[in-house]
């Protein structure tokens, strides 16, 4: 890995690429998102899911997976792109800036599904 250090216009570019490439992506534009309403309906689910699965959590640490996060604590996702530089043919340079790409990285560390999505990934072999 190392430093990849590119224009400031390429992130504006590769941004709207990313964004516009329907080939890939579905892209839905959500009308009057409620943050409130999502949260306390994730919040239900999750204490549902709690009771559910209390017998099948033998950990503490996975039962608190299904906590849900303090409404103070919460932070919408974002994206972030990193440069795919290994992808081209040859050294990064201005040259070949037009052929650099970018991994769309969709951070969503701190919302409501972050940590069941924890529990699901961890290994339990």
């Amino acid at each position: 890995m190392g430093w990849a250090l590119v224009d400031t216009t390429w992130f504006t570019n590769e941004y709207t690429r990313q964004l516009t490439d329907s080939g890939h992506y579905t892209h839905t534009h959500i009308n009057n998102f409620d943050q409130t309403k999502t949260i306390t309906d994730s919040n239900k689910l999750l204490r549902k899911l709690q009771i559910r699965f209390n017998k099948l959590l033998t950990t503490s640490t996975d039962k608190q997976l299904l906590n849900p996060i303090p409404q103070d604590k919460l932070q919408l996702p974002y994206m972030e792109l990193l440069p795919k530089v290994h992808k081209l043919n040859n050294t990064a340079s201005p040259s070949n800036l037009d052929k650099l790409t970018g991994r769309p990285i969709i951070t969503a560390h701190s919302w409501t599904t972050s940590h069941p999505s924890r529990l699901i990934g961890t290994d339990r072999t």
